[in-house]
């Protein structure tokens, strides 16, 4: 689903067959974006929306006449715009390209409602703090979070050697909260907590809760308050689209996951498996 856009693009029948489906199923939200990136590792059909706002505007409100919510994801992590290696943007090329494309959206009078940083971001605190804070000035009306990722599996927006609650208070001020990934269902039987994979996305979903909420003996103690001022905002983003994709796993893990995390007092919505 994180590449309709690509296929919408060059197959339009197609694309609404999987939507319908999607639909079907009970999917009433989409990850989707970045407008320029390289089809997820070359997977997919390299992705290039510059120069083409109006047909993107159009992918949009095709999406959206569905009654299907979106989350973009609004940064790439490929270069000239982001150096993956030096873990490094480099804001002329954001301005020339996604600057621009965002105004082109604009102007077409697309308004954003959810968007995220990048997918599965893990810099260090003063690489991520630019960007959080350029997508709150560029997305002021949109909720804005940030997803972590599962390799290695660290819950704030920084690096492993910086202090969590700091890490997190730096981006709070532009954002609203977290798109969690967890590990995957086959990335171990039973870990060195006692934990499976299913287990393990729960305690965390539990554990970002408390920490947010500043509630039932958070290691850092007070509330964590987002840009609006309430305790951050936590969902279950991922964990069951790599098995799925990779391995053949079924609807009826995705589900079982999503129900799972939902069972956890305070987390939002499930944005992967539909429960």
């Amino acid at each position: 689903m994180a590449e309709l856009d690509v296929l919408w693009d060059v197959d339009p029948v197609e694309a609404e067959r999987i939507l319908q489906e999607f639909i079907a199923l009970g999917g009433n939200h989409i990850m989707t974006g970045p407008v320029r990136a390289d089809g997820y590792k070359h997977h997919y059909p390299d992705t290039n929306w510059f120069g083409r706002a109006p047909k993107y505007s159009a992918f949009l409100r095709w999406v959206w006449a569905h009654g299907v919510a979106t989350s973009i994801v609004v940064m790439t992590d490929i270069g000239p715009w982001y150096d993956s290696g030096r873990k490094a943007f480099d804001w002329g090329a954001i301005a020339r390209d996604f600057d621009r494309f965002y105004d082109e959206l604009d102007a077409l009078g697309i308004v954003l409602d959810r968007v995220v940083s990048q997918w599965e971001q893990w810099q260090p605190r003063a690489v991520c703090r630019p960007l959080f804070a350029w997508m709150a000035k560029r997305f002021p009306h949109a909720k804005r979070y940030w997803h972590n990722s599962c390799q290695p599996p660290h819950l704030s927006p920084g690096s492993g050697a910086e202090e969590e609650r700091g890490t997190w208070e730096s981006a709070l001020e532009f954002i609203h909260g977290l798109y969690h990934e967890a590990d995957t269902v086959n990335e171990y039987v039973v870990n060195a907590d006692g934990r499976t994979p299913i287990d393990q996305m729960a305690y965390d979903e539990w554990d970002m809760v408390r920490r947010m909420r500043g509630t039932e003996g958070s290691p850092w103690g007070a509330p964590l308050l987002n840009v609006d001022g309430v305790p951050a905002e936590v969902f279950y983003a991922e964990a069951v689209a790599h098995f799925m994709y990779h391995d053949g796993g079924g609807q009826d893990v995705a589900a079982a996951w999503a129900r799972k995390a939902l069972s956890v007092d305070g987390v939002l919505g499930s944005l992967d498996g539909i429960p």
